[in-house]
């Protein structure tokens, strides 16, 4: 029986190491295309991953960490919004079948995109750049470590209408052919 620091270090297959250093080389990637106009200084934000309690209707996180560079008057911020992300979605994915955060975003209410439910339920967000940035990078993610398939991700950008996506795809098609689970 693996002890309970081995559970703790993986996450739907994957050591906890492996899923921020795919994070980490996808927002390096994004940080490389061309036209730096949109990015206003930022360099990074937060990741959430997380799973619903099915006994208590709670989301619980495995995963919330920075991925790249916050700066501190961002980050407890960032950190709020990608976990407020992820819950908004295990509450509601059930009853209205939201596949991302952009279905439910209000920004009076500080509910943003950049949240998606993986094929399996699980919910995974980003939070630090722009609503769209922060989406597109989860998006790539979650297509590396194969959570979802292209047609999920197609409908996904459908829905924010993300102008992001295809272009940080492209840019990481390597990653996203690479087998993250033998790593």
């Amino acid at each position: 029986m693996p002890s309970i620091n081995n559970r703790l270090q993986c996450i739907k297959g994957f050591e906890v190491g492996t899923i921020t250093n795919v994070a980490l080389e996808i927002l390096l990637r994004f940080m490389d295309l061309p036209d730096k106009s949109y990015r206003l200084g930022k360099k990074g934000g937060f990741l959430a991953l997380a799973v619903e309690n099915r006994a208590t209707g709670r989301s619980h996180f495995p995963l919330v960490v920075e991925i790249g560079f916050c700066p501190d008057d961002l980050l407890r911020k960032a950190q709020k919004e990608a976990q407020e992300k992820c819950r908004r979605l295990d509450r509601t994915k059930e009853k209205t079948s939201h596949i991302s955060s952009y279905q439910s975003r209000n920004h009076q209410q500080g509910k943003y995109g950049g949240g998606i439910v993986t094929e399996e339920g699980t919910t995974v967000g980003f939070a630090g750049l722009s609503e769209p940035q922060n989406e597109a990078i989860t998006v790539v993610l979650c297509l590396a470590l194969g959570w979802i398939g292209p047609e999920y991700a197609a409908d996904i950008k459908a829905i924010s209408q993300n102008v992001f996506t295809d272009h940080l795809i492209n840019t990481c098609v390597d990653i996203i052919e690479t087998d993250w689970s033998k790593k």
